[in-house]
């Protein structure tokens, strides 16, 4: 959630200038490294190997990166 309050706080201070919403750059990267680079998918490729079919319903079940309600998709 940290990242997500400096880009607000850039957006409301910049005012008429459009440079504040360059803030999104960062927390955008970041997800996207964590979702599709380093994070998301060495681990789950980990506890796939580690403990194979509790792990994948466990994924089923779960979202992988944003708490969402049961029955969104990944």
């Amino acid at each position: 959630m940290c990242w997500l309050a400096y880009p607000v706080i850039a957006i409301s201070f910049s005012g008429y200038n459009p440079y504040g919403w360059l803030a999104l750059g960062a927390p955008s990267f970041m997800y996207y490294i964590l979702m599709y680079v380093s994070g998301v998918p060495p681990l789950e490729e980990h506890m796939l190997l580690t403990h194979g079919e509790t792990f994948r319903a466990y994924q089923r079940r779960t979202s992988a990166f944003f708490p969402l309600p049961p029955g969104y998709p990944r």
